[in-house]
């Protein structure tokens, strides 16, 4: 069985941006930051209390429908 065609060979692009075989490096760890990110938002936002959000707009109903949203969605 030949796997040759789904593991890192050095040397050989990996059609990310960047030169060489490690450019998709700085896009993993953007993307990481980013979700870190709105995990951490998410978080917070489902601990303020119900005078601070209604003074930033949002609805209890609409800051717990935000909080359960998986990291990976929007």
């Amino acid at each position: 069985m030949n796997h040759s065609s789904t593991f890192f060979h050095p040397g050989k692009s990996t059609g990310f941006p960047g030169a060489g075989p490690i450019g998709w490096l700085p896009s993993l760890y953007a993307e990481l930051e980013t979700v870190s990110r709105r995990i951490e938002e998410r978080r917070r936002l489902s601990q303020l209390d119900d005078h601070l959000l209604e003074d930033m707009g949002l609805t209890r109903e609409q800051a717990e429908r935000e909080a359960a949203k998986p990291f990976w969605r929007r």
